[in-house]
């Protein structure tokens, strides 16, 4: 096995590579604290493998998703274990992610020649505003009491679903790192419109009388911040920010004509997880530098 190991390292250099990598002093040794990002590299691992396990038996559709899901459970051996991995490893990630971010700020583990790593770290960071665009997806109506006429009465089901959706994003920002002696400001806005349509789709041969489509679902996001900081020492600082959010859904769902009974869209509206807000938020903060 030694000859093996020699003969590949002659043509590829492994063994150096690996001492690079891994054998790197820890200053004051080995920590519990260091574990951190072990575990996310593994969890990170852990999805990946039961996602491809899960995406060979899901089907993303309306018509088929629940239906894989419960013989992924029920049939597909070990399917429910695998399953629920991913289901905690998922929640699991952002535990452990943030704990990592707050062991490498406390320890100062991006100092040291680790300045490009940390920057790395932070470019490929996940973008909350991805969790809108996907809050702007899910809000198609799926499960919702909409009659898109009698022909879908029919019982050889001779009819599919689609989903279209477009999303623009609009981002500005301004730095005015001097505004004044040890006074520094940021200001920016962000813009998010996005309108998606539930289709109702016929095959080329139907006999079914062409179906009468859903009105699309419109969102709008707006964010505007101002920052300003002001510099009392080299590590000392004093800051006052301001945030202002703006969330409008036109949503089908949330009329009183989409259901017969004027009770039930109040009902619904009540359980509505992206109700229009106004949101206004004031902040002042003490800044230590270290």
């Amino acid at each position: 096995m030694a000859a093996v190991v020699d003969w590949f390292d002659r043509r590829t250099g492994i063994r150096g590579l690996l001492h690079q990598a891994l054998d790197e002093p820890i200053p004051g040794g080995a920590r519990f604290a260091y574990v951190f990002g072990s575990g996310l590299l593994f969890l990170f691992l852990s999805q990946v493998l039961t996602g491809v396990f899960l995406a060979l038996y899901y089907v993303p559709s309306a018509d088929h998703a629940h239906t894989t899901v419960a013989y992924i459970v029920k049939e597909v051996s070990s399917g429910s274990f695998i399953r629920r991995l991913h289901v905690y490893g998922s929640s699991a990630m952002i535990v452990v992610l943030l704990l990592h971010i707050g062991q490498t700020i406390l320890f100062g583990s991006y100092k040291g020649y680790r300045e490009l790593l940390w920057l790395a770290g932070c470019a490929v960071r996940a973008d909350p505003r991805d969790g809108v665009h996907r809050i702007f997806a899910a809000t198609l109506q799926h499960s919702r009491q909409a009659n898109p006429g009698p022909q879908f009465d029919d019982p050889t089901r001779d009819w599919s679903t689609d989903m279209n959706e477009n999303v623009h994003t609009l981002t500005t920002t301004l730095d005015l790192p001097h505004v004044a002696k040890r006074i520094a400001a940021r200001i920016a806005y962000d813009y998010v419109r996005a309108k998606a349509r539930y289709l109702y789709e016929l095959p080329a041969n139907t006999t079914l009388v062409s179906p009468q489509q859903l009105a699309p679902i419109l969102n709008t996001m707006q964010r505007a911040t101002a920052d300003v900081r002001y510099s009392l020492s080299q590590r000392f600082g004093l800051a006052a920010g301001y945030w202002y959010d703006s969330y409008d859904a036109q949503d089908f769902a949330r009329s009183p004509g989409t259901l017969d009974s004027p009770f039930f869209p109040a009902l619904m509206n009540l359980m509505y997880l992206n109700r229009p807000y106004r949101a206004h938020t004031a902040s002042v903060r003490l800044i230590y530098n270290w």
